[in-house]
């Protein structure tokens, strides 16, 4: 045996040698003597962190990196490890904190320099975990000064782009890759972010030509993939998107939204259990607990009505030694609306003693509380998520329903029917004779967009489909004309709102943007389960066609409002309704739970829906 090297550089150098040849015992056992020595050097207790974080010793790499950066304050290394090892585990606030050291702590860069790259890797982690805590917004201008002062890297670049997309300004994003694209036209991973830009704003032959333009450059992965099947299901080209997405299963490549996005399409289309499960039992009588495969088969048997099916996929994964905290969380949920709340709990508490950072574990816990009937325990969770995402609409939800359950009057601040809920009937457009004439045109043009037979997952539609096109890129004259017309009752809208204090208006820019916008065709028996729009500011419900035929209910097919979209203790009824009319526009709250009573007339029903994000005024 080799004799043990006489000095600490002696030590750091033999022991970087065997880590960096693989040999990880040895590295670790030549070093170890001189760090339980307590020798004040920062190299060995530094690179003693690295080695244990490789072989999966965290407390022993927090110890070492936490000596190593007492020792030297100023070294950003050992201060970027202590991040890097944060976001392992998932120990994102931490993460954030030694991140920002590292930004703090970097000396200025000379200007005409490229950023040092542990900066850059600052940067990148920093961005992760902000994202991960639901504060993506905070990361940008730490971004956006690199780029003033004159970065082009394609990391930070990318990193500008995700920022923008978790913010819901995917235009931003979109332009900055394209102009990654036109900097570097033969990289095949720009091209394939172009493509993902596209397809984020419903923009799908473009989406598709990126795509195909990426593969030819050779892209790779699962990613590339999911952007191809996408495009090609919004060009209705399903048979080719069923196929892209079979293709990465064959492949291995398919993740969670792979398999998600395959057994959906299926399902659309066919509305047949069986057939649109058969790709992840597959992979599963291969791979028992990948997770896409099923968490994807437990979301069609929910979707299918099968609730006790979906909960035996997610028992049985745990009870064979899965240990993700999406599968609690989703066990929790399937639990929540079989109406057991304390086990839906239980789930969730679950969930977050894996993985305390997951950003769905809060909503399930306070989901849970109001099912228990312990509202004051789920606004607490609440007000601390709104503490730092102040327009956060499914915690205002929340909030808005545990403030009536507790008698609470903030409640009416937030659920002011007469002021934030309010019908409006259109104009005729321009080029028709007569309103009707022109939704009789409107309708006939959405029946033909309506490829599918069932809704997609995850979707407040029972009974129906959902068209998959971008309304507001669409060339045709008789949706244009659509959007046209909704404008000046939006813009009342938005006036009418900011004359009352609170929230909701104070969101108001001064101008608008439609962030989504989509066709619901509802069938007899249909109806929207009630829900909320994640993602809006001010929604919507445009009625295009709808059933003649008296119902022996006097509100079938009725908007209703106030009925929340999950179990309470005690349940809370709706308070406000509209009755449908075509032409006319409803437009309230994204945060507003809403849903429509079912109809049994043999007529369908058709609507267009559509997402309104505030927008500062063009200059």
């Amino acid at each position: 045996m080799a004799s043990a090297p006489p000095t600490p550089d002696g030590a750091y150098n033999a022991a970087a040698t065997a880590f960096q040849a693989g040999r990880i015992a040895e590295a670790r056992d030549i070093l170890s003597p001189w760090v339980e020595a307590g020798v004040p050097d920062a190299r060995l207790h530094g690179l003693l962190g690295f080695i244990l974080r490789r072989i999966g010793d965290v407390p022993g790499a927090e110890a070492a990196l936490a000596q190593a950066r007492s020792l030297a304050p100023l070294e950003l290394v050992y201060i970027l490890a202590q991040g890097e090892l944060m976001t392992v585990v998932g120990r994102m606030a931490e993460a954030e904190t030694a991140y920002r050291d590292v930004l703090a702590l970097a000396p200025p860069r000379p200007p005409g320099q490229p950023m040092a790259k542990p900066v850059l890797d600052a940067l990148e982690g920093l961005s992760t975990a902000l994202l991960a805590q639901g504060r993506p917004a905070e990361a940008l201008p730490f971004l956006q000064a690199e780029v003033d002062a004159g970065s082009r890297d394609q990391r930070l670049l990318f990193l500008q782009a995700q920022i923008h997309r978790a913010l819901g300004q995917p235009e931003a994003a979109l332009e900055i890759f394209e102009q990654c694209v036109k900097d570097h036209p033969q990289n095949p991973s720009l091209r394939h972010n172009l493509a993902a830009g596209y397809a984020d704003l419903h923009m799908w032959p473009e989406a598709e030509r990126a795509s195909a333009e990426s593969f030819r450059l050779g892209a790779r992965g699962e990613a590339p993939w999911l952007v191809r099947g996408r495009a090609l299901t919004g060009l209705g080209r399903l048979s080719e998107s069923e196929d892209a997405y079979r293709q990465a299963v064959e492949q291995g490549l398919a993740g969670a939204d792979i398999h998600r996005d395959l057994s959906q399409l299926i399902w659309m289309q066919t509305g047949d259990l069986k057939e649109a499960s058969a790709p992840q039992r597959a992979v599963l009588a291969k791979t028992p607990l990948d997770l896409g495969a099923l968490t994807a088969l437990a979301k069609l048997h929910q979707v299918a009505g099968d609730l006790e099916g979906a909960q035996a996929v997610v028992q049985k994964a745990l009870q064979r030694g899965g240990k993700d905290a999406s599968l609690h969380l989703l066990l929790s949920d399937i639990n929540l609306t079989l109406g057991d709340a304390a086990a839906s709990r239980a789930e969730a508490e679950r969930a977050m003693a894996l993985n305390p950072e997951h950003p769905g574990v809060w909503a399930r816990l306070c989901d849970a509380d109001l099912a228990l009937g312990r509202p004051d325990a789920a606004v607490a969770i609440i007000e601390d998520i709104l503490s730092f995402d102040p327009h956060n609409v499914t915690a205002t939800a929340r909030l808005a329903t545990a403030y009536r359950l507790m008698g609470d009057p903030r409640y009416k601040a937030l659920y002011d029917y007469e002021a934030y809920v309010q019908a409006y009937e259109i104009e005729t457009p321009d080029g028709w004779s007569s309103l009707p004439s022109y939704l009789s045109d409107l309708s006939a043009l959405l029946t033909r967009l309506h490829s599918f037979q069932k809704q997609p997952f995850d979707q407040s539609l029972r009974n129906g489909s959902q068209t998959n096109q971008n309304f507001m890129r669409s060339t045709d004259p008789t949706l244009q004309a659509f959007f046209k017309a909704i404008d000046a009752p939006i813009r009342s809208h938005m006036q009418r709102i900011s004359e009352r204090p609170g929230v909701l208006g104070r969101r108001n820019l001064g101008d608008y943007r439609i962030a989504s916008s989509w066709s619901v065709f509802l069938r007899p028996e249909g109806f929207h389960a009630d829900h909320i729009h994640h993602e809006g500011w001010i929604s919507s419900a445009f009625y295009v066609e709808v059933p003649t035929q008296v119902s022996p209910d006097p509100k079938a097919g009725w908007i209703k409002f106030g009925e929340p979209g999950q179990p309470t203790q005690p349940k809370l009824e709706p308070e406000h309704y509209i009755q449908p009319k075509p032409g006319t526009l409803a437009l309230f709250p994204s945060y507003m739970w809403h849903g429509t009573v079912p109809f049994t007339s043999p007529e369908r029903r058709i609507t267009i829906a559509f997402d309104v994000v505030p927008r500062t005024p063009s200059r």
